[in-house]
């Protein structure tokens, strides 16, 4: 995937394996492209939802997920 080897700063990745807009699969090829190309990136899949999470564990794991890598990434 061009480009990858640009991206310098860790990157977190939070995606719906239901998206009907960004089809999970583009994501997953992405993450593994900047992994090849020695990219710090955390992905994380959410079973079932769209674009947007809807459920409320799963806003509410985005969120400390958000946290969690803002916590560790931004001093």
């Amino acid at each position: 995937m061009a480009l990858v080897d640009r991206i310098v700063d860790p990157l977190l990745v939070l995606h719906g394996t239901a998206d009907p807009v960004v089809p999970v699969e583009g994501t997953v090829t992405f993450v593994d492209a900047l992994r090849a190309a020695g990219g710090d990136v955390e992905l994380h899949l959410f079973d079932g939802e769209g674009h947007g999470f809807r459920q409320p564990d799963n806003q509410l794991a985005e969120y400390r997920l958000v946290h969690e890598f803002l916590d560790c990434h931004i001093r």
